[in-house]
């Protein structure tokens, strides 16, 4: 038998062994806690002690044989070690007097003065062979006879060799104060099992399961608080499920063995304390269980002081589940349902009184439905989203009141929409004659019409907005302005019913900033009143579309990192308050960034992670916001067969009268003109201009369809119908920022002649690198290496060529790689870098200003162009370009090297 954390009292043991072996008698006493090992040492001793030649002589002490006389006796001298005559003598002295004594009397009959006078004869008779080993577990629970026969044989025995162990349980008061008085008095050793430590629970972790499970065994530890018998459960529960620990039936059984081998009352106080939990006091769970609070503190007292469970051990979770778990489903109905009534009249919180309710499954008391509204409010403020929704569920199966089931069934819909919007939607129909009669209000109106929005519904949503905002009063303008966004979110525009506004909160300024984007595109100020909104406004069920439409704004307006960080931290905020709905909502929005920002895969993977986190059922219109994020990603990466999958999936036909359905359009058409599907491209191109226009969302800041319809016109030969398209984009009266123009622009070159193309792809790079979209970046790029190659100007083609092919690389853009390689193969085998070392070193010796000048040298351009693009005069471009032949010791342009050309695309101008 292996035993862990155990050494120092073990060579105790053996230290008390070696002195009976040279004739010295020797008492050993070992005490703990419940469950603390006792047994287990003493059964390891035992087998070594035989091993090592002794007479092995033991017993067990047990509660119900207490008042058996003699029954220890009777276990020590019946071992098949004896010889059958010493047997057979040994009964006889003791059987006859099997009856039941007087409990806890110090004093000894002379029958019994008789027959441990015999027995210590017997046993010094025995020792003249061969030591003699006499173990007694447990005896707190032997018999006064026996113990009285002990006492004797110890008086006596210090010059027999014989070694007798007792081991007892730790307890607050002793059964037989006259037996340890008499021990105090006679030479012994004790030892006092403690907890194992961590170290103790590592290596029997690795004992019972092999090497490696470390983290395993702190977990364990701090479950069990090193109790031996706790933790060997529990790692027999570990090869029956997952976790860290895995808290399994093993646990349970042996947290009800430590209570059951002591006081029958103790594990009825544990239980009340488990019921009642955080709210548990000696004089509330006396009143549970019909016990004065005096005993109950007593009984408390009792199980920290005999080494079982302290009040602070009964409320570990693991210990109260198996607490609970011990109850029979009737019986734990009756103590929840009396608990709640208990809670409710001694002034408890709402949550804590529905706690109970819920446990009973019983709202049949006059004060429930009330408090398990309450409790419900009070939830999702917690972000306990599920006990809300347990609380309105069994509120709305209790209630037998018409008004209340339909405010019930309102406040069931809004938390379910944090989970399940589907779920929510479902509720709809009660409330529509609730919203006609006028029971709902307030948070309720809004609930019910956005979850027609969602849904699709437009015709009930407009006519039920109509009718609402005819009634609200200058008292109702948050009421008023969080309608108006939450149909702007979804379409764009305001409803023809939005009053004028006129008062000024967070809902209002979102909605006049999208107004605003819709109508004229990004501004500084659109930009401030939307960074505002992100930093003053926490998010929340009534805030969602207002942070949504603030991020939107950011990302019109090309300040995409701004928008990135603050998306970051509203998804970090709902994945702790556990909304999936939210988290679905913001990860789409996150996944829109990073595609703006030039990275397709992260786009990828975070609207795959959108669609998981909702079904598309739950999605409603919604949906092709992260569908059509993850189709062009899986487009800009080459992955068409994902993409072409994507296409093919089924969306509500409601979604293409939302803001969402261009979206989706140009997403779908995109990957029609990646896989050469030009007449399909088309088609939708179209459709997403004719359905921006319905919209009232023509502006190229929301939709640059004109551009994307340009890009066919050109693969079809109709360059001049390209370029009318994309100039208009480029003329367009708002929304024209700078990755607009920057696009339009590279679209713009390819409709041009080919010697006017280069100058309009460098203008167009400037803005495409301000705006931080590196895959349009990469685009422009390529397209610029081509249009040098189609001129003959291999060096500076070259040059584009490598830093379009690192931008592609870092953008996982197979598809322009792949246009590069058709006509430069060795810069499709170019690694992914930045500029080598050399051309680092280059620039970093030069200032930014003639970094640029020289970059802009390196690709051919003359002092006048340079000029012009950097806003400076001839004669300042000559100055710089002469610093920059000094610091790099070279005699003019044709020595520069070449790599300084890939510092036009990061370098900023002005």
């Amino acid at each position: 038998m292996e035993l862990v954390d155990r050494s120092g009292e073990w060579e105790l043991l053996r230290d008390a062994y070696a002195g009976c072996g040279e004739g010295r008698g020797q008492l050993v006493l070992v005490s703990g806690r419940f469950a603390s090992g006792k047994t287990e040492l003493l059964h390891a001793f035992g087998d070594f002690v035989v091993d090592s030649g002794a007479l092995l002589l033991s017993a067990t002490g047990a509660r119900a044989e207490g008042a058996l006389q003699r029954g220890v006796l009777g276990q020590l001298f019946h071992s098949d070690t004896l010889p059958p005559s010493v047997i057979a003598r040994a009964a006889s002295l003791i059987l006859p007097a099997a009856d039941p004594g007087q409990f806890g009397s110090p004093a000894m009959r002379p029958s019994d003065a008789r027959v441990a006078q015999e027995l210590c004869t017997i046993v010094s008779g025995l020792a003249k062979d061969q030591p003699v080993v006499m173990l007694v577990d447990d005896v707190q629970y032997a018999d006064d006879a026996s113990l009285q026969a002990l006492l004797y044989l110890i008086r006596r025995m210090r010059t027999i060799p014989v070694l007798m162990v007792l081991t007892e349980c730790e307890q607050p008061w002793s059964p037989r104060p006259w037996f340890h008085a008499e021990l105090a008095g006679c030479p012994h050793r004790e030892i006092t099992l403690r907890p194992l430590s961590a170290q103790g629970v590592a290596d029997l972790v690795e004992l019972k399961l092999g090497a490696g499970r470390e983290n395993l065994a702190e977990g364990l530890h701090a479950v069990s608080g090193g109790v031996p018998l706790l933790v060997k459960a529990l790692i027999e529960d570990q090869a029956h499920g997952e976790g860290d620990p895995f808290v399994g039936a093993a646990f349970g059984r042996a947290v009800l063995a430590c209570l059951h081998r002591s006081d029958p009352s103790f594990l009825e106080v544990a239980r009340g304390m488990a019921i009642l939990g955080d709210e548990a006091t000696p004089a509330l769970v006396g009143r549970l269980i019909e016990m004065d609070g005096g005993s109950v503190e007593q009984h408390l007292d009792g199980m920290a002081r005999s080494g079982q469970f302290s009040p602070a051990e009964l409320s570990r979770p693991a210990v109260h589940a198996a607490l609970l778990d011990s109850l029979s489903p009737a019986d734990r109905v009756v103590m929840h349902r009396d608990a709640a009534e208990l809670l409710y009249w001694h002034g408890a919180t709402p949550v804590t009184v529905a706690r109970h309710v819920l446990g009973a499954d019983d709202a049949t008391a006059p004060w429930a439905i009330r408090i398990l509204r309450d409790a419900a409010d009070q939830s999702l403020v917690d972000d306990d989203v599920d006990t809300a929704i347990r609380c309105l569920s069994l509120a709305l199966r209790a209630s037998e009141d018409d008004t209340e089931r339909v405010l019930i069934t309102a406040a069931l819909a809004r938390a379910e929409w944090r989970v399940n919007p589907l779920a929510a939607s479902r509720r709809l129909a009660p409330l529509h004659h609730a919203l006609e009669d006028g029971t709902l209000t307030g948070r309720d109106l809004v609930t019910f019409i956005r979850y027609l929005l969602w849904q699709g519904k437009l015709d009930d949503a407009t006519a039920q907005l109509g009718t609402v905002m005819e009634s609200l009063t200058q008292a109702d303008a948050q009421i008023a302005a969080e309608l108006g966004l939450a149909y702007q979110f979804v379409y764009g525009t305001a409803p023809g019913s939005m009053p004028q506004e006129t008062t000024n909160n967070p809902w209002t300024r979102a909605r006049v900033t999208l107004t605003s984007m819709v109508q004229h595109g990004g501004g500084e100020d659109l930009v401030n009143n939307a960074l505002h909104v992100l930093a003053s406004c926490a998010l929340g069920d009534s805030t969602l579309e207002m942070l949504a439409t603030a991020l939107s704004v950011l990302i019109g307006a090309d300040r995409v990192d701004d928008a990135a960080i603050s998306c970051e931290r509203l998804l970090c905020d709902a994945a702790k308050r556990n909304a999936p709905m939210w988290q679905a909502v913001l990860a789409s929005i996150r996944a829109h960034i990073s595609l703006r920002q030039g990275d397709p895969a992260q786009a990828e993977e975070l609207a795959a992670t959108a669609l998981e986190l909702m079904s598309p059922q739950n999605w409603g219109v919604l949906i092709g916001y992260p569908l059509s994020t993850l189709m062009l990603a899986n487009t800009a990466m080459g992955r068409h067969e994902r993409a072409a999958a994507l296409a093919q999936q089924i969306v509500p036909e409601a979604m293409f009268k939302t803001i969402f359905g261009p979206r989706y359009l140009n997403a779908r058409g995109h990957h029609y003109l990646a896989t050469g599907r030009l007449l399909a491209a088309f088609s939708d191109f179209e459709e997403c201009g004719a359905l921006v226009g319905a919209l009232g969302l023509d502006v190229p800041v929301i939709s640059m369809w004109r551009g994307d319809l340009a890009e066919v016109q050109v693969l079809l030969g109709r360059p001049w119908t390209a370029k009318e398209l994309v100039t208009a984009q480029l003329e367009f009266a708002g929304g024209v920022t700078g990755r607009v123009k920057g696009v339009s622009l590279r679209v713009l070159a390819a409709t041009s002649d080919p010697k006017e193309r280069p100058r309009l792809l460098y203008a167009a790079l400037d803005l495409l690198q301000v705006s931080g979209d590196r895959l349009e970046l990469a685009r422009c790029l390529v397209d610029l290496a081509q249009a040098h190659h189609e001129l003959g100007e291999l060096e500076l083609a070259r040059s584009a060529a490598l830093r379009a092919s690192q931008e592609a690389r870092s953008c996982h853009a197979a598809p322009l790689l792949d246009r590069l390689s058709r006509w430069s193969v060795d810069v499709a085998e170019t690694p992914t870098a930045a500029p080598d070392e050399a051309d680092d070193a280059v620039g970093s010796v030069l200032s930014a200003a003639e970094l640029r000048v020289a970059a802009l040298a390196t690709l051919g351009h003359t002092n006048r162009e340079i000029g012009r693009r950097l806003y400076i005069t001839p004669s300042t471009v000559e100055q710089h370009l002469t610093k920059v032949y000094r610091k790099l010791n070279v005699g003019g342009r044709k020595d520069l090297p070449a790599g300084l050309s890939l510092h036009v695309a990061s370098t900023p101008t002005g």
